[in-house]
């Protein structure tokens, strides 16, 4: 088995380090997504299924890959093979490339969501609500859509600039502090999506 090395840099706090887990698993998706995955397969009996596989599946493996990143201090490929052996190296890879196309994922989201961000603050919501759901969706397929979708294309050039700089600074100087600012940031937007939600016509019978 390989040698297992100490040291490296480490989080500074708890609360950097739960807001950075929290983070791997409150993602994108579970905001943007999921509500239309609900509201499109059946509600409730779709919640029970992700809750099941949530607790199964990806409960579980954030508690290995935690486990295996504190004991080896290693990557991906470096904690398979000093753990469990050299021929199983290529998991540890697998589980990188997988987080690679992840990361090629949510990077354009990203930029879609910065998009949207500095709209908020050009009247873009009045717009919306004038124009009801048509002018939101074409605006949206002309921005990221449409060829040659150049404003798009510089959105997602800004997210991985914006990604780069907070990885180059490392664990504490980038990663923990990028988290402590941005997801506390996430639960107190959710806490407010949540009072407008209860406030809308028909909120309750939806319930």
């Amino acid at each position: 088995m390989a040698e297992i090395k100490k040291g490296g840099e480490q989080f500074s706090s708890r609360w950097g380090l739960l807001c950075t887990i929290l983070g791997m698993a409150v993602g994108t998706g579970n905001i943007w997504r999921f509500p239309r995955e609900v509201a499109s397969n059946n509600g409730g009996a779709f919640i029970l299924i992700c809750f099941f596989a949530l607790f199964v599946w990806a409960v579980p493996l954030i508690c290995a890959e935690s486990v295996f990143g504190k004991k080896t201090r290693m990557a991906n490929a470096g904690a398979f093979k000093a753990l469990l052996g050299e021929k199983y190296a290529w998991v540890g890879a697998f589980c990188a490339m997988v987080c690679i196309m992840l990361g090629c994922y949510y990077v354009v989201v990203l930029g879609w969501v910065s998009k949207y961000l500095v709209l908020i603050f050009t009247g873009f919501l009045d717009a919306v609500r004038d124009g009801g759901t048509d002018f939101a969706t074409q605006f949206f397929s002309g921005f990221a859509t449409t060829p040659p979708a150049y404003e798009a294309w510089g959105w997602f050039a800004f997210a991985i600039a914006l990604a780069a700089v907070i990885i180059f600074r490392g664990i504490q100087g980038g990663i923990e502090t990028a988290n402590k600012i941005m997801i506390p940031a996430v639960f107190v937007l959710l806490a407010a999506l949540l009072v407008r939600v209860v406030m809308l016509p028909g909120a309750w019978k939806g319930f």
